[in-house]
């Protein structure tokens, strides 16, 4: 009986040490993975000024939090807060949360249409991964198949509330395609929002308010809620069969 107490110690000893180094390796090549991509993308002409944490969360999974701007001629993305938790391996799953939201800055765009208040992503690490997040190796990635399952999606836009789950693939321009069943309220509001603004003319405006009237139900606190598909493809957001904005393009660096 002592023997087998000592042989079982032995063992936890050994598989502890192992998974020990097994993190703060795969840490470690988590943390370079990040200064190579910080490194390629300034030869792209793509400057991240900002701040990497360096990993942490051990026993658990990886935690990598990010605070500052990527810009790329004349465009920029500002994320005030991102954390990143999880293992970075294929199969497994990454949680990132931005509860301050971000903000894409665009020559011809109106920052209201290109900001988010908070976001908050959970996502399947896709295998295979694209070898690099330039054009030629997304295509590469696309032609074989290539997608992000989500299994939650949750943004918050003033009154506006998405929730829902879907999968993420690539159009032949590299813009994304997305499909994702939601529940989403304060809708109303939004749409009335982007009247008010000039984004969306009147006509647009009543048809797509009337359209998601009818389509919204009551939820348990008797708030409109509309249930249905939310999509993106051809550079445009749709709420199930209804056009409701032009989604800004993505530039991949070559």
């Amino acid at each position: 009986m002592k023997k087998s107490l000592i042989a079982a110690a032995i063992l936890l000893f050994i598989l502890v040490v192992a998974y020990t180094a097994a993190w703060h390796g795969w840490a470690r090549g988590v943390a370079q993975a990040i200064d190579n991509f910080r490194s390629d993308m300034a030869l792209q002409d793509t400057v991240i000024d900002g701040t990497f944490s360096k990993p942490s969360g051990f026993p658990g999974p990886i935690t990598v939090s990010f605070s500052g701007t990527v810009a790329s001629d004349g465009r920029s993305l500002t994320i005030p807060a991102l954390t990143v938790r999880g293992f970075f391996l294929p199969g497994t799953n990454l949680r990132i949360d931005m509860p301050q939201g971000l903000q894409l800055q665009l020559p011809d765009r109106d920052l209201y249409t290109t900001s988010i208040d908070a976001a908050v992503i959970d996502v399947t690490v896709p295998n295979p991964l694209p070898a690099d997040f330039r054009a030629p190796d997304l295509n590469n990635w696309r032609e074989r198949g290539g997608k992000l399952d989500i299994h939650e999606l949750s943004l918050r836009k003033d009154g506006l509330n998405v929730a829902g789950h879907g999968t993420l693939t690539l159009d032949q321009r590299l813009q994304p395609v997305l499909e994702m069943p939601s529940q989403v309220t304060g809708h109303m509001n939004f749409v009335a929002d982007l009247q008010k603004r000039g984004l969306i003319d009147t006509r647009n405006a009543i048809i797509a308010a009337g359209a998601l009237s009818l389509m919204s139900k009551p939820d348990e606190n008797n708030m409109p809620t509309l249930t249905g598909t939310i999509a993106v493809k051809q550079s445009t957001l749709y709420v199930g069969l209804f056009r409701i904005v032009d989604v800004p393009p993505l530039f991949w660096p070559e």
